[in-house]
């Protein structure tokens, strides 16, 4: 009955060399990609940890926030089916409260109204305490060590975490 949303910064060039179509682009194709950043819209659900909405956006705005909403609570079999995934993404349903951080995507009269089209309630716990969103903080933790943690080259999240890795050589 609870849900928690957030953005996250995804590392476009990790996602891109997984695809065919990476070795197929230009080299100033590729440097563009490897500046870029994505951001990541997600809705969690907290009691089974499943992802009930991910957008992959340049920007987080209200109107990313609402889309991922609104995947949510949709129906999204039909787009794994199309997408030739190997499990139906059937994970969706109304929930009871969102819990976001107080980000403008969030804290603005577009998302909440649509958070009350859906009869529920938006909670934006105080700024600065991350934990009480830890479920989808640990979510984009784990994203972010587990997964893009396995490539070569990733640029991590700032450059103090980035320290004396040389990214670009490897």
């Amino acid at each position: 009955e609870v849900v928690q949303g957030d953005g996250n910064t995804i590392p476009l060039s990790t996602l891109m060399s997984m695809t065919e179509i990476w070795e197929r682009l230009s080299p100033e194709a590729k440097a563009e990609i490897e500046r870029s950043r994505l951001k990541a819209s997600v809705v969690l659900d907290v009691a089974t940890r499943c992802v009930l909405g991910l957008l992959l956006v340049k920007d987080v705005s209200s109107a990313s926030s609402v889309e991922t909403l609104r995947m949510a609570v949709s129906d999204k079999r039909e787009m794994a089916r199309s997408l030739n995934c190997r499990t139906p993404w059937d994970m969706m349903g109304t929930f009871e409260t969102i819990i976001t951080d107080n980000g403008p995507e969030y804290a603005n009269e577009w998302f909440q109204t649509a958070v009350l089209g859906l009869h529920a309630e938006a909670s934006f716990p105080p700024a600065g305490v991350p934990q009480m969103r830890g479920h989808i903080e640990r979510f984009f933790r784990t994203m972010h060590t587990d997964l893009f943690g396995r490539f070569s080259g990733r640029t991590f999240e700032n450059v103090v975490r980035k320290g004396d890795y040389d990214a670009e050589g490897n």
